[in-house]
């Protein structure tokens, strides 16, 4: 009686029986053959790899239906860019040209520089019209609501003024609280103003 190899330990052993093999020799003998089913045959791996490229189509993006074609590149957000700018710099020049010598000038005295350091000044004046856009004119574009980019815009400047103001009453000796608070409401009607009108002209101009 033949022993197999051992695995893990344990002994295999393989004992014919003799009547399975009876068995076995009359059912073939009985039944023949079995003929292979065609639709359980295992298909050809070369016929698989070698698939005709017009059976595998690529994936490709369905085309948009909805009958609107594009009619060129959004120019929402330049005209509303610009039309916070430009309406904010215009406001902000009326107010600093009849305020800066009734109001500023009195109460700084001299630690007031006598011109503008322009390089800060300009960046002031390109990157906080930004944040106008972002926080009030878009949103309330969106919304078709006048009242959103005032009140949001009013926020804005409250909220950007206060920080300026409160620290320079902090920090700066002669900064008063008369001054700080003018000034915040001067920031929140500016970008109350500054929004709501640079809302109107871009639904205007992109209608």
């Amino acid at each position: 009686m033949p022993t197999f190899p051992y695995f893990y330990g344990i002994s295999a052993r393989f004992r014919p029986v003799p009547e399975v093999i009876f068995l076995t020799k009359i059912s073939w003998g009985f039944l023949g053959p079995v003929a292979p089913n065609p639709q359980l045959a295992v298909p050809n791996r070369r016929r698989m790899i070698q698939t005709p490229r017009s059976v595998v189509t690529p994936l490709r993006a369905a085309p948009c239906d909805s009958g609107v074609q594009p009619s060129g590149p959004d120019m929402t957000y330049l005209y509303a860019y610009l039309s916070t700018l430009i309406v904010f710099l215009l406001c902000d020049m009326a107010w600093l040209g009849t305020m800066a010598t009734r109001l500023y000038r009195p109460t700084l005295g001299d630690i007031l520089s006598t011109e503008v350091n322009l390089p800060p000044a300009i960046a002031f004046y390109l990157i906080y019209p930004i944040g106008l856009v972002v926080f009030a004119v878009l949103p309330a574009i969106r919304s078709e609501s006048l009242a959103q980019a005032a009140l949001s815009g009013a926020l804005f400047g409250f909220f950007s003024y206060m920080t300026y103001d409160l620290t320079n009453q902090a920090t700066v000796r002669n900064w008063t609280f008369q001054l700080t608070l003018l000034d915040m409401t001067w920031g929140t009607l500016l970008g109350a103003m500054s929004a709501t009108a640079a809302c109107l002209i871009t639904a205007r101009l992109a209608a």
